[in-house]
């Protein structure tokens, strides 16, 4: 019960954080190439990008230690990295969302720390970009054939 509701949370976030990140990418954009002060509206969209980021790997990493594929998969000691099913599930999926994850919070860190306004913009959309770019990659799409159940 618990794993199921955690399973459908950590799908269901997947589009907040792709809401939120094309939203930002496009403020950045826009932004910089208008040439605009850094506002508040630009500072809160990367902020939520964060919080829905940081509440997906949250759950994900819940998802990791609770997930009955992935006890499996811890029980097979080193031969896990053979199958491609189970090194997707138990390594590359979390690297790579991992990753990602470090970028927006880098994006926004970054961001903060500098008072040149396009610099912000800029920072923000090439950091959330990458981001973007790796979470697109490492999304579970349905028509992969290494996730092994529905997509929702």
């Amino acid at each position: 019960m618990m794993y199921t509701l955690l399973l459908q949370s950590h799908s269901l976030l997947r589009y907040a954080l792709l809401i939120f990140i094309v939203a930002t990418l496009i403020k950045a954009f826009w932004g910089l190439r208008n040439n605009l002060v850094f506002d508040r509206i630009a500072d809160k969209l990367s902020f939520f990008t964060v919080l829905a980021a940081h509440l997906q790997f949250l759950t994900g990493i819940i998802l990791y230690w609770i997930s009955p594929i992935l006890k499996w998969g811890r029980s097979y000691s080193g031969s896990w990295m053979s199958d491609t099913f189970l090194r997707y599930w138990m390594l590359e999926h979390l690297v790579g969302m991992l990753v990602a994850i470090v970028f927006i919070t880098l994006g926004r860190i970054l961001t903060k720390k500098t008072s040149i306004d396009v610099q912000k913009y800029k920072r923000l959309f090439l950091f959330f970009l990458l981001a973007l770019i790796l979470i697109i990659i490492m999304i579970p799409w349905p028509f992969r054939p290494v996730i092994g159940r529905s997509w929702f």
